[in-house]
């Protein structure tokens, strides 16, 4: 990380600015259904035009984050978002917001309408 970290310290924009490297607060692992999630990141936020979605965990280290949020997005309201199951799947708050061409019910997973009910 360290090594990444320098490349990035040096590294300009395509003006010749140097890019604003933050370190963030790493989010501790949990676990779900018996299983620990590693793939769960407060990076994997989601800016609105007014606001931060972060995703949490109900973990002590979601205040620190989100504090961390709230000073790197002055202006923004900071949100946290229980975001486990999002987690455990795979997915993230960016994921959520997606625009999709298909309806509720045909992005649904197989055996639930996109209505909240179950078909049978």
């Amino acid at each position: 990380m360290a090594a990444n970290k320098a490349v990035l310290d040096a590294a300009t924009d395509a003006y010749g600015q140097p890019f604003q490297v933050v370190e963030m607060q790493h989010q501790p692992h949990f676990r779900q259904r018996g299983l620990t999630v590693e793939t769960f990141s407060y990076t994997n936020y989601y800016l609105t035009s007014g606001s931060v979605v972060v995703p949490t965990a109900g973990e002590p280290a979601d205040a620190l984050a989100l504090a961390q949020f709230a000073g790197l997005f002055p202006g923004r309201e900071v949100v946290g978002t229980r975001a486990r199951v999002l987690a455990w799947g795979g997915g993230g708050v960016t994921a959520s917001p997606s625009t999709s061409r298909r309806s509720p019910a045909e992005n649904a997973p197989a055996g639930v309408r996109g209505d909240g009910g179950s078909r049978r």
